[in-house]
């Protein structure tokens, strides 16, 4: 039997922070100081899907998880709930 609780609870972390950074008014002048100063970063910073992959690595490093199968679960279930949420906002 597969334990994918741990994963699950990990993904709305990343769900969350990327979410705050990438989509919300509170970060709003982080994101446009960053794009300000590089484009390539600042795309980066507004892309859910992106971001979802760097702060998987940290949250797995974190972790200390050794399962690729985990990050990409972890990347996939984050952008699913970004979406979700996303979605309740602008209907």
């Amino acid at each position: 039997m597969i334990n994918i609780s741990f994963p699950i609870y990990e993904s709305c972390l990343v769900a969350f922070i990327i979410y705050v950074i990438a989509l919300s008014s509170l970060f709003e002048r982080f994101r446009m100081h960053i794009t300000n100063k590089s484009n390539f970063l600042g795309e980066l910073v507004s892309c859910p899907f992106c971001l979802s992959f760097w702060v998987g690595i940290v949250i797995v490093v974190l972790y200390e998880i050794h399962n690729l199968g985990k990050l990409f679960f972890i990347i996939i279930f984050a952008n699913i709930v970004v979406a979700i949420i996303k979605r309740g906002y602008h209907d």
